[in-house]
């Protein structure tokens, strides 16, 4: 598992167009739209030319395509490297047994002599030979057999950095298998229509009205804009192949979120809405059947039968012969490719955890959520690697984390109190029931004594490089859930200052060392604008005994909660950050 950095190192393309082919019918822009592209990659988007491999006309045969893409494979690229494939030309479709077989056309191609065209699948296989974190294909063609595995959702938001260090590759073409690609007409004279609108999105003002130009927003406005054209009788198509990153085109946004101190800023970037092809990895089925049994109380059983069924596949592979504590040494690598081994397992279970949290009434809700929270907890003393042991608590920390921001952007500190008020055995003590979060917050720590979370790149210099770290993780899972956007962020400050105020609260009376309570990101932004911190006392200031933490019990009553917060915020000045 590679651990990518939030930047690219080199940006490489192989661009390819096709007007007069040895065989088949010519095309009229084919080779326009592939040096247009060029051109635009060259002159706004910082690739080198030297980095750009154009086939054009005669140039573009099987063999000489097939030797250009393999020159990325291996040591071609690097695996901060960002690669654009763009294609114009014939596609051709033929249906197997298991259904549509697409095919690119090359110079030297025959449509009814399958051994002198590229198929499609084979190009993408290949694709895993390359390290580049990034591949966007983008074919001006129509043909079938595209293996798309998932959209994202409408109205989802990204942090940008967290989209470059995320695997992706993601594909458009100008139609499907049955459709007619328009070879002239658009906006753009000597341009096809699907180019002509692509080129207008990288160029274009409009696009990067409303943030950088992502593959993803090019494709929402393409998508737009060729199936709304008069001269148009296609319907572009869009997803990824694997991962769930996104292809950057505006490298350049990037310095400004770069300084020698290290700065937490990021740019939240919204991906514009377009059709979806379907997400395997959503699980809408369990999903929406949550959203219906939380709505009614004659669904408790069934509502319970269905955690238990996604309780029982986490915990089945969350064993020690998957993740052992000892044998593997830790290192940055291998912490990545663990939690992100962990991330998976779990992201089911918590989905529907963070529902349960955001939409939950009843105390069987309550109790539900008590029950899967502990049953995460790890319930025994193991030796071997510290960062292993003690990561054994990134499940429960994951679903706690998630379930918490889902409550606090709802408001439902009812359901937050359930979180708070969960109680596991305490494998270091032997106590039967000890405050679960208490317990994790303590090991947790034994974990950041490590120093594994500053080995990540990007994170060296964090203050709580940690807190960054879940904050980036959960971000995409809970935005498709709840579409909270900007307030994504003020839920997980929030949730995470009310944490450190329950931690305070269980543990004050061993507590020697003044309010200390792990702090998270909220910490940092102590005396600047929208401190979350100060917000929690200037809300419960203004309604006492009747604020909603109070009232729904995920906070001790209101003279308690004053010491607490004072203790705390004595603490987190103290630390100069």
């Amino acid at each position: 598992m590679t651990n990518y950095a939030p930047t690219y190192t080199t940006s490489r393309a192989l661009v390819i167009g096709i007007n007069k082919y040895e065989h088949e019918s010519p095309l009229a822009y084919a080779r326009n739209d592939a040096e247009g592209v060029r051109n635009v990659l060259f002159q706004r988007f910082g690739f080198k030319f030297e980095h750009i491999i154009t086939l054009l006309d005669e140039e573009a045969t099987y063999s000489a395509i097939r030797r250009a893409f393999l020159r990325f494979a291996n040591s071609g690229t690097d695996y901060d490297d960002r690669l654009f494939i763009f294609f114009a030309g014939h596609g051709h479709t033929i249906t197997g047994r298991r259904g549509e077989i697409g095919y690119l056309v090359p110079w030297d191609g025959r449509t009814d002599d399958l051994s002198t065209l590229i198929r499609w699948d084979d190009l993408t296989k290949n694709g895993d030979l390359i390290r580049a974190k990034h591949i966007l294909y983008v074919m001006d063609a129509c043909y079938g057999g595209l293996a798309l595995t998932r959209s994202l959702q409408q109205g989802t938001k990204r942090f940008l950095k967290d989209m470059l260090t995320r695997h992706s590759r993601q594909v458009i073409t100008a139609g499907k298998a049955d459709e007619r690609v328009s070879d002239a007409g658009g906006p753009r004279a000597g341009h096809s229509v699907f180019t002509g609108h692509f080129l207008d999105a990288l160029e274009g003002d409009t696009v990067r009205q409303e943030g950088p130009v992502t593959a993803n927003r090019a494709m929402a406005y393409v998508y737009h804009k060729v199936s709304g054209d008069p001269d148009s009788h296609q319907t572009p198509h869009f997803g990824f192949l694997d991962g769930d990153g996104d292809f950057l085109f505006d490298n350049e946004i990037l310095t400004g979120l770069q300084d020698s101190a290290g700065s937490e800023s990021d740019l939240l970037v919204s991906m514009a809405p377009y059709p979806i092809v379907g997400d395997a990895e959503r699980a809408p089925a369990a999903i929406d059947l949550v959203k219906e049994y939380l709505s009614e109380a004659r669904f408790r059983i069934k509502l319970d039968d269905l955690f238990a069924q996604e309780l029982r596949a986490a915990v089945a592979q969350l064993t020690p012969v998957q993740f052992p504590t000892s044998g593997v040494e830790p290192n940055a690598d291998r912490f990545i490719e663990r939690v992100r081994a962990y991330s998976k397992i779990i992201a089911p279970l918590q989905r529907v955890c963070t529902l349960l949290s955001r939409w939950g009434v009843s105390e069987d809700h309550k109790e539900l959520l008590r029950r899967i929270i502990a049953q995460l907890a790890p319930v025994d003393v193991v030796g071997g690697y510290d960062v292993w042991s003690e990561l054994r608590w990134f499940p429960a920390m994951l679903v706690a984390f998630s379930t918490g921001i889902g409550a606090v952007a709802q408001g439902n500190y009812y359901m937050l109190q359930a979180l708070f008020s969960a109680r596991v055995a305490n494998p270091r003590t032997g106590a039967p029931s000890s405050p679960l979060f208490t317990i994790m917050l303590d090991q947790w720590r034994v974990l950041l004594g490590t120093g594994i979370f500053r080995t990540i790149p990007g994170h060296e210099k964090h203050y709580v490089p940690d807190r960054e770290f879940l904050f980036k993780l959960l971000q995409p899972s809970v935005e498709d859930l709840l579409f909270l956007g900007p307030d994504y962020e003020m839920a997980f400050d929030r949730f995470e200052a009310l944490l450190a105020l329950n931690y305070l609260y269980e543990t004050v009376q061993q507590d020697d060392d003044g309010g200390f309570a792990l702090p998270g990101r909220y910490a940092y932004k102590r005396g600047r604008s929208g401190d979350p911190y100060m917000i929690l006392l200037e809300e419960a200031n203004r309604q006492g005994g009747m604020w909603p933490p109070i009232v729904q019990g995920a906070m001790p009553h209101y003279q308690t909660f004053l010491k607490l917060h004072a203790s705390h915020k004595k603490f987190i000045d103290g630390l100069h950050w």
